[in-house]
């Protein structure tokens, strides 16, 4: 059998039918190493993915995973590869991780004009009505016309959306709202808005305002008095402007603000007092900023309801730890930051913290507790750092990680006991090709 391989190897590999009885041999010879390799791996010819049988307490041994409801254990690599190994297919169920999934969300807001793409424009909740801008369902699209104010008829009831994308609002005047109608979302994107005047806001004091988007402006700082007491604004979207620095007035009388989305700004310093009288905030994004350091007086102790927290790509070089007080995130994003060394107890105080991504860092290792006090992580994504080892017991404390994700696929000899760890593999689909990569062969 061991010849008859060795014979389709290299009829393979020359295309020509066998070599000189010397040549095989120093192929063998050659070969020693990758063979050494595929032992460690326990690939064995025609049973990539063996299937053992659960011991007398039916528990499967370490690296393998029980089927459902079939007396089988499967490998680590098995799971959710493509391909069923359970005779209940379970090896194949629960391979969509919804935790990683909210990342690539928070990445791509849907935009205001889809909300109703459905509908063509001037199918409208008021029939017959002569308004400055087209309608369609329940919003008013003013968008693209080179207004420089809010144009007067409008609909004074049942408005969802006020479009006003791309005009030309540069400076935002204490009366520019005052014929603003009752409305839910108001859209203010690409209007090249640099200046808006303190209490130019004050007409929310009794508006049902609840979403406004201001994003992708040229403001490069935010007025003295922003909002009235009394708003009812609960998601607040200023990403993509020019500000870079915030200011402990710039968030006052937004008691029920539950998403503010800061992406994309200047920002390379606040202080805690900033976000401290948002009592109600769940979603903060600050990734693309300026960001580079981290400290335990940087977040206030009072963002109690925070489950959502982005500071992705920014240039973090190091987090103290307790840095983050927020006893209900569940989602820390931390990609493409500039992190090199993850330390004791870091994310200590995150104990309900469900998917933790530290992607695209410059990472080359991590303390034996740098993992410490997250007992409901499900989901670490680690690839793109330079690490290429990892001790195990890194990871001892994870107890409920369902999914890793690794550069290396051989850094999950470290995390047996996770049931999906990507790479499942090098991208070799059997032996034979195992023994043919150029990468593992060496020269």
């Amino acid at each position: 059998v061991e010849s008859a391989t060795r014979t389709a190897i290299e009829a393979i590999r020359t295309g020509i039918g066998t070599k000189p009885e010397t040549e095989i041999a120093d192929a063998t010879e050659a070969e020693a190493p990758v063979r050494e390799v595929i032992s460690l791996l326990g690939i064995i010819d025609g049973a990539e993915s063996d299937i053992l049988v659960p011991d007398a307490d039916d528990k499967c041994p370490g690296g393998y995973f029980h089927c459902n409801t079939t007396a089988q254990c499967v490998p680590q690599r098995a799971n959710c590869d493509g391909s069923v190994d359970c005779d209940d297919a379970s090896d194949e169920v629960n391979c969509v991780n919804e935790v990683d999934a909210k990342y690539w969300d928070h990445l791509y807001r849907k935009q205001p004009f889809g909300r109703h793409d459905n509908l063509r424009i001037g199918e409208c909740l008021w029939p017959n009505e002569n308004f400055s801008c087209p309608c369609r369902g329940d919003e008013i699209l003013c968008r693209f016309q080179q207004l420089t104010d809010i144009p007067e008829r409008l609909p004074q009831h049942d408005l969802a959306t006020l479009d006003l994308t791309g005009n030309n609002f540069e400076t935002i005047h204490e009366t520019f709202f005052s014929e603003l109608p009752d409305v839910d979302s108001l859209v203010l994107k690409f209007c090249s808005i640099r200046e808006i005047a303190s209490h130019a806001f004050d007409r929310l004091a009794d508006n049902p305002l609840r979403t406004l988007y201001m994003d992708d402006n040229k403001l490069p700082h935010l007025p003295e008095h922003f909002f009235p007491e009394g708003n009812q604004l609960s998601i607040l979207i200023l990403a993509r402007n020019h500000l870079h620095h915030l200011k402990r007035s710039d968030f006052l009388n937004l008691q029920k603000l539950q998403e503010l989305d800061l992406r994309g700004n200047r920002i390379g310093n606040f202080e805690a007092e900033v976000f401290a009288r948002l009592p109600n905030l769940e979603v903060l994004y600050l990734n693309e900023n300026h960001l580079k350091r981290l400290d335990p007086d940087r977040f206030p102790r009072t963002l109690l309801n925070l489950h959502t927290l982005s500071l992705a790509y920014n240039q973090i070089e190091d987090i103290a730890a307790n840095t983050f007080p927020f006893p209900r995130l569940r989602y820390l994003f931390l990609a493409g930051n500039r992190l090199s060394h993850i330390r004791d107890e870091t994310f200590c105080n995150l104990s309900n913290l469900q998917g933790l991504h530290l992607n695209e860092n410059r990472i080359e290792g991590f303390d034996l507790e740098a993992f410490a006090c997250l007992k409901n992580l499900s989901s670490l994504l680690l690839t793109g750092n330079r690490f290429q080892t990892l001790d195990s017991r890194v990871l001892k404390n994870l107890t409920s990680l369902d999914y890793i994700y690794f550069s290396w696929f051989h850094l999950c000899s470290a995390a047996m006991n996770v049931r999906v760890c990507d790479p499942h593999g090098d991208g070799i689909s059997s032996k034979l090709h195992l023994l043919d990569n150029q990468i593992l062969r060496g020269s």
